[in-house]
């Protein structure tokens, strides 16, 4: 037994248990079931406490049996045995981490020195191997820093939660009550969001008067379109669909830069895009096409799946390009995928650390290139069976690839000018219609695949319109959006309106914002509490070397000051009778937390230093 290796979930143990085996490794494999530490069902007792010096979250305790699992797996292997931490690498995975740790240390205080945290990639024999070679001790691992937004999360979404909950007398989350209330936002007050998600699109296709590849005009709905404008192109769209329409474009021919070609870019997927494209396109739901990130990810063919950028490096971006090359594609190029030291407000450099933009990352060999060139130019088309978790976890891998490869290359966009030369308009009104639209087309080379913008009108499934939403005004994570959507779904709190309006609250829904402050679910409220949950940059003043439960405590209290009262009152009163209850109930005799986790868990041991009562950004 070379070492004990915990990981999350029970369905990848078979799958890292075969790779050690297979790089000679043999391994004791055990997971955790995901999250080893929860708050207790009921809503009372918080188990929430904000004193300076105190464990912030004494209610939060770990699983009986998820725990035992993990101590006697420590027991039964040597005491020298390197005990390898390999959650996943992203937000749930750090705090389970540091709960690993902190449970082991407590009752195997002499295995501080054997414990390392690695952080997984692809499970295969490449990935596992490149994963253990940059595994690095607990003691310089950033444990503690890297926990903090987890621990400061799960007590946010406890607090809030368990309050709004008991005064609506129905379920209140806060990503929940965010989207919920964006919804409502969208249909009455939209100029209080970020942006307005699409719903649906209008295309038409005309033929070129100078012949080669036919124009396109694409109009994205939204709802807000004048009535009698939306009613006039769905009629001209449904009128010609899946032809081209009377007339044809003339490319314009000037020396004029308004109407010379136009040079741009897409860019790749984020997960936000590929769950949403997944849905508009294909019909795949949000957690069938996350599934389907997560399998194409563990088998080595995709990047991280959970992602909200649209960067990617240099280094990132050279092996896309060289796959791409493999497959057969050309004018791919490296400087226009990467965005590390690009200087515009349309890209920022990639952070060390941060998860890239969605990419292909099989290596380079015969058989891997032809698997993808296969995927990436066969035409995509819903078996006849139905889609299944293998074909699924395909037309993902096909999808992020493609976008990748699209987002290498720069497009020449060609405008043209509609005229009705000698087809047959019987609507003057219709000819102003197609006069007035925007019409271009790409030049150079193109790719094996193309979607479809053959004349037509399309609306988007509520789900995609929600993700957009969600992603836009910064509400909820790349890991939480499928859980988040299937809930609002299936909540009977948001439903579809006439197309292309977009979704909003039924009856239930408005009865539940009634039930609760404006604040709750206001997205920019959900903003405020995420900014101060994850800090970047140490905008709120935070010693770096404080205990987990200083910090996190500190970032907690960062957005409790920055929301309106209407919010925050109802909280701190809620707070006040836990804590009220929490001491009757000790002095009743109900036993505390354990004690904390020892000092030789923690990379950068201190205490932190008396914080501000108004910890607002510096």
């Amino acid at each position: 037994m070379q070492a004990l290796i915990i990981i999350e979930a029970a369905g990848k143990a078979q799958a890292w248990g075969r790779i050690l085996n297979a790089i000679r490794m043999p391994s004791l494999v055990v997971p955790t079931g995901g999250h080893i530490c929860r708050f207790p069902s009921s809503l009372f007792p918080l188990g929430i406490d904000l004193t300076k010096g105190q464990p912030l979250d004494p209610g939060r305790r770990p699983d009986p049996e998820r725990a035992r699992a993990i101590l006697d797996a420590v027991s039964s292997v040597p005491s020298a045995c390197p005990i390898v931490i390999a959650t996943d690498n992203d937000v749930e995975g750090d705090v389970i981490a540091y709960d690993v740790v902190e449970l082991i240390l407590r009752k195997f205080p002499n295995r501080a020195n054997r414990m390392v945290r690695l952080r997984p990639g692809p499970i295969t024999k490449e990935g596992v191997r490149a994963a253990l070679a940059s595994a690095k001790s607990i003691r310089g691992s950033r444990l503690v820093s890297d926990s903090v937004q987890g621990r400061a999360r799960a007590v946010t979404d406890r607090w809030i939660g368990s309050t709004f909950s008991k005064m609506a007398g129905v379920p209140v989350g806060r990503v929940r009550s965010a989207l919920l209330g964006a919804t409502l936002m969208l249909n009455r007050a939209p100029q209080g969001l970020r942006g307005r998600p699409e719903t649906g699109e209008i295309t038409f296709q005309a033929r070129s008067a100078m012949g080669g590849r036919p124009f396109v005009a694409r109009v994205a709905l939204t709802g807000s379109e004048k009535p009698e404008l939306l009613r006039r192109l769905i009629r001209l769209a449904r009128r010609h669909s899946g032809l081209l329409v009377p007339g044809a474009v003339r490319p314009r021919a000037s020396l004029h830069a308004a109407v010379a070609p136009r040079d741009g870019t897409v860019r790749p997927f984020n997960t936000a895009d590929a769950l949403a494209y997944a849905s508009r396109h294909h019909g795949i739901s949000a957690p069938n096409a996350m599934r389907g990130l997560q399998d194409a990810y563990q088998s080595g063919q995709i990047s991280y799946p959970r992602t909200d950028s649209r960067d990617m490096s240099a280094a990132s971006a050279s092996r896309v390009v060289m796959l791409g090359f493999s497959c057969g594609l050309s004018g791919l190029e490296t400087e226009v995928l990467g965005t590390e030291g690009r200087v515009n407000p349309d890209a920022t450099s990639v952070t060390p650390g941060a998860h890239e933009a969605l990419h292909p990352v099989m290596a380079l060999s015969t058989v891997n290139t032809e698997k993808l060139r296969q995927l990436v130019r066969r035409p995509i088309r819903e078996p006849e069976n139905g889609w299944t978790r293998q074909t699924i976890q395909e037309l993902m891998t096909t999808l992020v690839a493609r976008r990748a490869f699209e987002a290498a290359k720069e497009i020449l966009l060609e405008p043209g000018n509609w005229s009705c030369g000698n087809g047959n308009v019987a609507d003057p009104e219709d000819e102003k219609l197609l006069r007035d639209l925007e019409w271009q087309r790409e030049q150079g080379f193109t790719y094996p695949w193309t979607r479809n913008f053959g004349t037509g009108v399309r609306s988007w499934p509520m789900e995609s319109v929600l993700l957009e939403l969600m992603a836009g005004e910064g509400i909820g994570r790349p890991s939480t959006y499928a859980g988040h959507l299937r809930t609002a779904t299936e909540s009977g709190e948001i439903e579809p309106a006439a197309f292309p309006l977009p979704p909003r609250p039924s009856e239930r829904g408005l009865r539940s914002l009634k039930r609760i402050p404006r604040s709750v679910w206001d997205p920019s409220t959900c903003r405020i509490i995420e900014l101060a949950m994850e800090n970047p940059a140490n905008i709120y003043r935070e010693d770096p070397r404080g205990r987990i439960d200083d910090r996190a405590r500190h970032r907690v209290l960062s957005w409790l000051v920055q929301i309106p009262s209407d919010m925050r009152a109802p909280l701190q009163h809620a707070l006040k009778m836990s804590m009220k209850a929490t001491d009757t109930g000790r002095a009743a005799g109900m036993s505390g937390r354990p004690g904390p986790v020892p000092a030789a868990a923690h990379a950068h041991p201190g205490e932190m230093p008396e914080m501000p009562m108004d910890p607002r950004p510096v």
